[in-house]
C-alpha cells in the first residue's frame, strides 16, 4: 500500500514537473527578465519594406540602459563600419571613410523603434499590450508612442524557452509590414 502511495506521488509529482508553461508563465518570466535588463548585444538582419524593392542591411545593436543605443552597419559593404550612437538626444554618426564625426540632436525617436531596448520601455509604459501565442513564440503587440503614419504597432515575437527576442515587426496604419528584423546572437545584460 505504501509502495502504491509513493508511486502515485512520484507520478503526480513528474506530471506536474513536466507540464509546458502557459502563455501567462512564460510572459511572467519575460516581464521578470526585462524588468531587470541593463544591456544587451545582438545582430540584427533588417529590412526595410518600402514603395520600392525591399531593402537589407545586417547591423550590429547594442543597448545600454537608460538611453544609449549604438548601430554598426556590418552589411551591405557599401557602408560597412558606419556606427550611430544614439544617447538622449544626442546622436554620433561615425564613418570609416570620413575622418570627422557627424554631431547633432534629434527630437524624435523613429531610428529607435528598432531596438528590442526601446520596445522593453514602450510595454513597461504603455497599458495597450496584446499578448499572443503560437507554438514557438509569444507575440506582443502594442501601439508605438508618437505614432504615425509609417510606425504605427509595434510586434515582437519571442522564443518561449530562451526568452530571447526573435523577430520584430514595425507595422504601418493599414496593418502592412514596413520594418522586419530578425534577431541572431542575442544577449542580456553584456558589457
Amino acid at each position: 500500500m505504501k509502495k502504491w502511495i509513493a508511486c502515485s506521488l512520484l507520478f503526480l509529482y513528474l506530471l506536474t514537473g513536466c507540464r509546458q508553461s502557459t502563455d501567462e508563465d512564460v510572459y511572467y518570466k519575460l516581464h521578470k527578465k526585462i524588468s531587470s535588463i541593463t544591456s544587451y548585444s545582438c545582430i540584427a538582419q533588417v529590412t526595410v519594406i518600402g514603395n520600392r524593392s525591399p531593402s537589407e542591411y545586417t547591423l550590429r545593436h547594442y543597448f545600454k540602459a537608460p538611453d544609449y543605443y549604438e548601430l554598426e552597419v556590418l552589411e551591405p559593404d557599401n557602408i560597412k563600419g558606419k556606427i550611430t550612437i544614439y544617447q538622449n538626444e544626442k546622436v554620433i554618426v561615425k564613418n570609416p571613410n570620413v575622418p570627422d564625426e557627424y554631431k547633432f540632436t534629434q527630437k524624435g525617436k523613429e531610428n529607435k523603434y528598432l531596438f528590442v531596448g526601446d520596445f522593453v520601455k514602450n510595454i513597461l509604459q504603455n497599458e495597450d499590450l496584446n499578448v499572443s501565442s503560437d507554438s514557438n513564440f509569444l507575440i506582443l503587440d502594442t501601439l508605438i508612442p508618437d505614432r504615425s503614419i509609417y510606425f504605427h504597432r509595434s510586434r515582437l515575437y519571442i522564443d518561449k524557452q530562451t526568452l530571447k527576442p526573435h523577430k520584430m515587426e514595425i507595422v504601418d496604419i493599414n496593418g502592412k509590414v514596413r520594418f522586419s528584423v530578425i534577431y541572431r546572437e542575442f544577449k542580456y545584460n553584456v558589457e
